[in-house]
């Protein structure tokens, strides 16, 4: 049976590349992988703790609102590699040669994906749900319940995200086949942003904590919620049975729908992708060119090679969206205190929004090298030293950020009616706060480049995202402390304390206030002066060490499968 030879072929593809990666691989994955597997266990821990002080009604709810986190992640990361598997990846073309079904390829390409990001989510879910049921004294009947739910979960995102790809395929013409990868990344953004605001869109406002604190019944989240809250708790029963099947319904018929759009969108859909007009644009005038020092000449060839391309953007798409997100975490019973006295949006949002900032900055300025692709050579002989080629690109990196970080606080200032002193505060202390970041993507960038022309979000190799998110995940808990300090503002301790929430991020907000109170301004001045420093002599050492990568060489993996 053809199928049962792709699966082994696929199989065998994917163990190999696990088996002949380079030792620097290896070793990045195992440093990357120990640090985020005892940051996860220690969350894991901390949240089956939580889960033994907890009644009923609040297991349930936590436990509908991680089937919905565990969703919404599993469809933003896999957006990219599903257009890949699809559309971009370059054995199609000899695969739709052959006599073979295009539902068969269609399954055999379901599979291929099912063995890369869906499968790491499933380990490490697993691996942690298990460290969240022994640390909270789940029943027996939790963990063979675990397995089953891990493995729908997958499922019932990745035929949402086929679904998405299939469908537009069949609208957009083939001249406009990279605009697809940016629509679909900004859907998928846009599917993730409304997933997580599910419990502000449906849950009511109401005083008492455990109506609020309510999911609708007609959601599938909620009927696989409510029955791994009750395999957790040892009262599973029939009808927790009925919910599981009634979520495997569901997703089933996900992934019929995605089935009956696959021949017109995923055969026709290639074919139309491949036929792509190149249409070559009329030699313009010449400029006079004027002599520029080479840190300026690298920054302008970083823009121009930057905004040929449409999808290298996509890095900023869901950043986009952070403002709306912001909004409606803090609308509720404490929205009228909160248009009373924006200080207290303004320090909410600067603190929830710096974790995705850094890691869009860090994401962002690794892709530098590697956008080099084939003309890495010629930067090499040229007449520039390292340092020059690195401080080229990091300007240009951190320059961009603080374009993006500009956009968002000024929507907010239009959001939240914030004053002008404090959009520009945020804006100064923001851009402050990611140099280090911007430094550390560009060297990760150096020592880990990967080219994949179909992809531009494959810059670096799986090694390099996971040390580049263990990166962003110490930076984080590092500078996130003097940053808060630096900026809460003390005039509304008074508000905070007196508005009557449960929300993590107001709780949170007012013991930074609390504290940045007692410090006082020396306090808060020592505070600024670590922030400062620490951001800065990251980003010069960094710097440092990327220019000697450039003076010694850089070697791209170029992507050819």
């Amino acid at each position: 049976m053809m199928l049962r030879t792709l699966i082994r072929l696929f199989t065998k593809m994917a163990i190999y590349d696990i088996k002949y990666s380079s030792s620097k691989q290896q070793a990045s994955l195992i440093f990357a992988g120990g640090f985020l597997g005892l940051f996860g266990i220690f969350v894991s821990s901390l949240l089956g703790a939580s889960f033994t002080v907890m009644d009923d009604h609040l297991i349930v709810f936590m436990m509908t609102s991680l089937v919905i986190s565990i969703i919404a992640g599993t469809i933003i990361f896999s957006v990219p590699h599903v257009f890949q598997r699809l559309y971009s990846s370059t054995d199609l073309e000899l695969l739709f040669s052959l006599p073979i079904p295009t539902q068969t390829l269609f399954i055999a390409k379901f599979y291929q994906h099912l063995l890369s990001v869906p499968l790491l989510i499933f380990i490490v879910g697993v691996g942690l749900g298990t460290i969240t049921g022994v640390t909270g004294g789940a029943h027996w009947s939790f963990y063979p319940l675990l397995l089953i739910n891990f493995f729908l979960f997958i499922l019932f995102a990745l035929a949402i995200v086929y679904f998405l790809n299939l469908l537009l395929a069949q609208f957009i013409p083939g001249s406009r086949s990279k605009e697809l990868m940016t629509v679909m990344s900004a859907l998928g953004g846009l599917v993730f942003i409304l997933m997580i605001q599910i419990p502000h869109l449906f849950m009511p406002q109401v005083d008492d904590m455990e109506v609020g604190f309510t999911y609708p019944g007609w959601l599938p989240f909620t009927w696989i919620g409510e029955s791994w809250a009750a395999s957790f708790t040892g009262t599973f029963s029939g009808w927790n049975v009925v919910q599981v099947i009634g979520f495997s319904s569901v997703t089933a018929a996900l992934l019929i729908l995605s089935s009956l759009l696959v021949e017109r969108g995923f055969r026709r859909g290639w074919v139309q992708m491949q036929s792509e007009k190149k249409t070559r644009k009329k030699p313009g005038t010449k400029r006079n060119s004027s002599i520029r020092t080479p840190v300026v000449a690298v920054l302008g060839k970083e823009f121009r090679s930057l905004k040929r391309d449409m999808r290298e953007w996509l890095h900023f798409m869901q950043f986009l969206f952070v403002p709306l997100l912001a909004y409606v975490f803090l609308s509720g019973p404490a929205w009228e205190t909160i248009q009373m006295h924006p200080e207290i949006s303004w320090f909410a949002i600067q603190i929830t929004i710096f974790f995705p900032l850094l890691l869009v900055s860090g994401q962002f300025s690794s892709t530098s090298v590697a956008r080099e692709g084939r003309s890495l050579d010629l930067l090499h002989v040229l007449p520039i030293r390292g340092i020059h080629i690195a401080s080229g690109k990091l300007l240009f990196h951190w320059l961009t950020i603080i374009a993006i970080i500009s956009i968002t606080q000024i929507i907010c200032f239009i959001l939240f009616g914030w004053s002008i002193t404090h959009t520009i505060t945020g804006i100064f202390w923001q851009s402050i706060a990611i140099a280090g970041i911007c430094g550390i993507g560009l060297y990760i960038g150096t020592q880990f480049a990967r080219l994949n022309e179909k992809n531009p979000q494959q810059r670096i190799d799986v090694a390099g995202t996971f040390t580049l998110l263990a990166m962003v995940t110490l930076y984080f808990l590092v500078s996130l402390f003097p940053l808060g300090l630096t900026i809460a503002p003390v005039e509304i301790v008074s508000v905070v304390d007196d508005i009557e929430t449960s929300g993590w991020i107001l709780n949170s907000l007012s013991t930074i206030i609390d504290i940045r109170t007692r410090l006082g301004a020396m306090g808060v001045g020592i505070a600024a002066t670590i922030i400062t420093a620490f951001s800065f002599t990251i980003m010069i050492l960094t710097l440092r060490m990327s220019g000697r990568s450039f003076d010694k060489g850089i070697s791209i993996d170029h992507v050819r499968k």
